[in-house]
């Protein structure tokens, strides 16, 4: 999350007693928020790995287990609090995936030109249906269509819709995995007439890779990388470079580094740790700079069968 998308909110709840209110972002910020604690705790460097979490970022990573629940919840800075849902199964050559996304941007206050007269709590509701499959020998392919409600002030609300598409391959005879996925394509979210009240999706095409190998003992090692171009946005170019060291399959620990340019230059660390207790993980992430309003803390539990 930046800071352009809750002080944007802010202010546009301050002036709701305005006989227009225009959203003062050009581009639908929230739909960037990062989900998922294995996610955070890689740096978001996940469009190439088999993992549940790696689906927000690429439809096509529910492809690789036959069933997988996890909800994950994010504390972020001015009493942001976002909790998702997510859960994928198996039906025949296909796996189905559903979930959901609740935002909260915590309570404002309304004020019109006098005094204070009320409060309010803008949310975001992100809901998704997806389909993957293995489309060949090591590799597998997903879609996702998602539904998106926005209400940011009183009176002021905007629904529409956006698809994501991914795959990921596996390079034979090689510790190697590259995936690529394009997301959030769409059209703008109208708050109201005019152009002033239009939010652009922030569309983006993003590919990666990942190897993972054997260290000394019982220990693995996981490296990966990923890179961010948006079509409508050709000087944003963002990269995230994530490492995890996994301890005889139970304890992960995870860090990332993160370069966000899409919507305002933004560089920082991130940090993990997991659990992983037979079929079911624990798991915490916590990204440090990204956001200069403060840092993020991303809770994860998962079960996979």
């Amino acid at each position: 999350m930046t800071s352009r998308t809750v002080i944007g909110c802010a202010s546009l709840l301050l002036h709701a007693g305005a006989a227009t209110a225009q959203v003062l972002e050009k581009e639908a910020a929230f739909l960037l928020i990062p989900s998922g604690a294995r996610t955070v705790g890689l740096g978001r460097a996940v469009v190439s790995i088999a993992d549940a979490q790696a689906a927000f970022y690429n439809p096509a990573a529910t492809a690789w287990s036959p069933l997988a629940l996890s909800v994950s919840r994010y504390d972020g800075p001015l009493d942001f609090v976002a909790w998702r849902l997510a859960g994928h199964l198996r039906a025949g050559n296909h796996v189905i995936s559903i979930g959901a996304q609740v935002q909260s941007f915590g309570e404002f206050q309304l004020a019109d030109e006098f005094a204070v007269i009320g409060t309010y709590e803008p949310q975001n509701l992100i809901v998704e249906l997806g389909l993957s499959r293995h489309v060949s020998a090591g590799m597998v392919a997903g879609m996702r269509a998602k539904l998106v409600d926005s209400r940011v002030a009183p009176g002021v609300s905007a629904t529409g819709f956006a698809a994501d598409m991914g795959f990921v391959w596996r390079v034979p005879h090689a510790p190697v995995q590259l995936g690529a996925s394009l997301l959030d394509l769409g059209t703008a979210l109208r708050y109201g007439t005019g152009e002033a009240n239009r939010a652009r999706l922030p569309t983006r095409l993003r590919a990666g890779a990942s190897m993972e190998t054997p260290l000394a003992g019982r220990a693995r090692l996981l490296l990966t990388a990923d890179a961010n171009v948006a079509p409508h946005d050709t000087r944003a170019f963002s990269q995230f470079l994530g490492g995890a060291i996994t301890w005889d399959g139970l304890v992960t620990a995870r860090a990332g580094f993160i370069r966000e340019t899409l919507l305002e230059p933004s560089t920082g660390w991130s940090f993990g740790l997991g659990f992983n207790l037979g079929i079911v993980s624990f798991d915490l992430g916590r990204e440090i700079g990204v956001n200069n309003l403060g840092s993020e803390t991303h809770i994860s539990l998962g079960y996979r069968s």
